[in-house]
């Protein structure tokens, strides 16, 4: 006989507030204890962990960030490395990322008629600075992407004209066609309050999330610099189904994914899909250390409001 009624499967509740943490945790393996070592001067662990990332490039990306961070709080260990090894791509990747990072900590978060002539001199030197090291490490590692991402990341700072862009662009695509950090330095670089507008950025992002799923956080991320409210356009709209059926597939849960989920979070909101926000928040767990929480200064307490916020509107 055919059953008429079947017991649901049990769905995992939310993790208790208590056990939410913005604390950001480096994903691959070796990063922190690198990290903690090159601010105590030994390089050593920090030149063997880029070099693992061979071939990952996203992977890569992750972990010359995070080293240029150090580097950019005490360049010491880095003066070392390039001392015992003058050709080691690894360092000359960590070396440009790390002129874009300490060119960002002199010029703030603030608006640009918030900002002195000091910061935008300082600003501007070190991102040139940058660029030459990016060259630099262009040219010790042909195949590697990780440096002109870096271009990519600074050409907004610059500023670099759209014609020069695109030929940068071209060269990281082309190592990379599916660079998903490249891609979002080039959303912010086309977007209306850097060096593009509205249209050429949506243009930009509703291509790149045509080209395929793993892209897809990029038109969400449009959605979010556009002047108008565009979270429930079509194009939107289809990318953030895209991005959720991808998420639901994927094996291993890392900074980059958490990312995608927040932002999945605040478009899913932006839908009145509470419910599915809700599956998101049940993938994140107690990690709140990623965006959109993350820009507010405030990602604990960002995180758990929206979460009581989907948790209340999906009991109605």
């Amino acid at each position: 006989m055919r059953k008429l009624f079947s017991r649901k499967k049990s769905v995992p509740d939310l993790v208790p507030d208590e056990e939410v943490s913005d604390n950001r945790i480096p994903d691959h393996p070796g990063v922190l204890a690198a990290y903690r070592t090159a601010l105590g001067g030994d390089w050593e662990p920090a030149a063997e962990v880029v070099a693992s990332t061979w071939g990952d490039w996203e992977a890569r990306a992750d972990v010359v960030f995070e080293l240029a961070d150090a580097a950019a709080q005490d360049d010491g260990w880095l003066t070392a490395w390039r001392a015992a090894r003058p050709d080691d791509p690894g360092h000359a990747a960590v070396l440009a990322q790390s002129f874009v990072l300490r060119a960002w900590e002199i010029r703030g978060a603030r608006k640009a008629d918030e900002t002195t002539p000091d910061q935008v001199e300082g600003f501007q030197r070190l991102l040139t600075e940058g660029r030459a090291a990016a060259l630099v490490a262009a040219e010790a590692a042909p195949e590697d992407p990780t440096p002109w991402w870096t271009q990519v990341m600074l050409a907004r700072g610059l500023p670099v004209p759209h014609a020069e862009f695109e030929a940068v662009w071209a060269e990281l695509v082309a190592r990379d066609p599916l660079h998903r950090y490249g891609h979002i330095q080039a959303l912010q670089y086309w977007c209306a309050k850097w060096h593009g507008s509205d249209d050429l950025m949506t243009d930009f992002a509703t291509r790149a999330a045509a080209k395929s799923p793993r892209l897809a956080l990029i038109a969400l991320l449009g959605a979010f610099e556009h002047t108008d409210d565009r979270w429930r356009a079509p194009d939107v709209v289809a990318a953030l189904d895209a991005l959720i059926a991808r998420l639901a597939t994927e094996t291993a849960e890392t900074n980059f994914t958490r990312k995608e989920r927040g932002w999945a979070i605040h478009a899913l909101m932006a839908n009145n899909r509470p419910a599915d926000a809700l599956t998101q928040f049940r993938a994140l767990g107690s990690r709140a250390d990623n965006e959109p929480w993350s820009l507010t200064g405030q990602a604990r307490r960002v995180f758990l409001h929206t979460r009581e916020q989907a948790r209340t509107e999906a009991a109605r």
